[in-house]
């Protein structure tokens, strides 16, 4: 695994993105990937037909629902978590048009091109996702 502390074509943005999720500690994989299909290149029915997509590929793979915010919530996308290497999150966040997907390994969250994958850390998980730092 190769990880920088560049952040390169990723949008700023991305860097302040919170997290809520509703499984419990037990559940959670100590390596996940967070993907969606929302893309503001796509209208509301269009974005929800694709979310229904990325579940139906990502259904052998046994996603959990997470939601992605920004910092202040004005913006929000519901997300996937999913156990899957960082290859086939890229491949398939690429699939669904997306610029980048989250990683997380242990409480390192990390975020990566989809085009391009190498890891950038962004945060403690747990400082971004209130739930996981309670699971500590």
């Amino acid at each position: 695994m190769t990880t920088v502390q560049t952040t390169g074509d990723i949008p700023k943005a991305y860097f302040d993105t919170r997290f809520s999720l509703a499984i419990p500690p037990a559940q959670r994989p100590e390596q996940f990937a967070i993907i969606t299909a929302v893309t503001d290149r796509r209208d509301t029915a269009a974005n929800a037909v694709a979310d229904a997509d990325l579940q139906d590929v990502l259904f052998d793979a046994l996603p959990s629902r997470i939601l992605a915010s920004s910092a202040t919530t004005v913006h929000a996308e519901a997300s996937w978590l999913v156990a899957t290497s960082l290859a086939t999150a890229c491949r398939i966040g690429h699939m669904f048009d997306q610029v980048a997907i989250f990683y997380v390994i242990g409480d390192g969250l990390y975020i990566t091109l989809c085009e391009a994958p190498v890891l950038v850390y962004v945060a403690p998980f747990g400082e971004r996702c209130p739930q996981a730092a309670a699971w500590r």
